[in-house]
């Protein structure tokens, strides 16, 4: 049996993440159990310990001692995104990723591009080593000034930042936001006050959900491989279990 933790099933990060390792599973002919809770519950939970013989476990939120000590059950984990000491760890190439698309403002000629994260994810650092690889690729100083830390990684959050960079004129034309959700609400924000995406202001993502592609405009994003992600993380405790 394979345990599927994530904080959450729903939203459209989890739930593609959620799609790979269910194929996975599948085609191993293996069961799973799907955890929608938080990595100290799971902890204190005795049933889950008792039945799942190894883990997947999905946190872009930092919760490293809870997932250390389910680590320390001696059970197969693998870690997608998050890392834990101990575990092997799957995730995207976050600086490639952000590089690519902040040099993609660059060369469409914005110098002031502004970069939107969360503190609590641990892929934000790769991701903002990207944007600050980028701007030195183009000659563009960095200006810490333009770093913006929401309220975590949601659409309501991406708004509240986009009125943030609008309120302090910095001069910014574009924002680089860590995830689409972010970028999603930034835009919403930017067509409740009357400007256009992206002719008075680019926004970017990361992921490429589908909500991306049916925003209006379409988002520019950086495509997550998803299913690459979470069917090689579940690939490693079911090879372990059938003694691979």
């Amino acid at each position: 049996m394979i345990g599927y933790i994530s904080p959450a099933i729903y939203s459209s990060y989890y739930r593609l993440l959620l799609g790979g390792v269910q194929r996975a599973a599948r085609e191993r002919h293996a069961r799973l159990i799907v955890f929608q809770m938080s990595a100290a519950d799971i902890v204190r939970s005795q049933i889950s310990r008792t039945c799942v013989d190894g883990w997947v476990a999905c946190y872009a939120e930092d919760d490293t001692a809870s997932l250390e000590a389910l680590a320390a059950w001696g059970r197969p984990l693998v870690m997608i995104s998050q890392p834990v000491s101990g575990a092997p760890l799957v995730v995207t190439d976050n600086v490639a990723g952000m590089r690519a698309v902040v040099e993609h403002l660059a060369r469409l000629g914005h110098r002031r591009i502004a970069f939107v994260g969360w503190k609590e994810n641990p892929d934000i650092p790769g991701r903002l080593v990207g944007y600050r690889q980028a701007l030195e690729a183009h000659g563009i100083a960095f200006d810490p000034d333009l770093i913006y830390m929401g309220a975590g990684g949601s659409v309501g959050a991406g708004a509240e930042v986009m009125a943030r960079i609008l309120a302090a004129d910095t001069g910014c034309t574009a924002v680089a936001c860590a995830n689409d959700n972010l970028a999603l609400g930034a835009m919403r924000h930017l067509r409740q006050v009357g400007m256009r995406v992206p002719e008075d202001m680019a926004v970017t993502g990361f992921d490429d959900v589908p909500e991306a592609q049916i925003a209006e405009p379409p988002l520019t994003t950086v495509r997550m491989r998803f299913d690459a992600m979470s069917r090689g993380g579940t690939e490693h405790p079911l090879g372990i279990l059938a003694g691979g």
